[in-house]
């Protein structure tokens, strides 16, 4: 978990004031305890940890897929 302080560190002096996290973890417990560990680490940043919904399957950034100029033919 200590290897994230550094992204934290260059986030804050480029005035981040929010981290989009994500668990892909099946177990609740252990969920909590690992994003409590990572708000904590976010925290002397000044950063919140967001969490950011993702259901299960295959997710396409469509303003990212847009900007590289990717076509919808290219996913089938």
């Amino acid at each position: 978990m200590k290897s994230f302080e550094p992204c934290f560190e260059a986030a804050a002096k480029l005035g981040a004031r929010h981290v989009l996290t994500q668990v892909n973890d099946p177990v609740f417990d252990r969920t909590v305890g690992t994003y409590a560990a990572l708000c904590d680490l976010a925290a002397p940043y000044q950063l919140t940890c967001d969490i950011e919904f993702i259901p299960c399957g295959l997710m396409i950034d469509t303003l990212h897929f847009v900007r590289a100029g990717c076509h919808l033919e290219e996913l089938l």
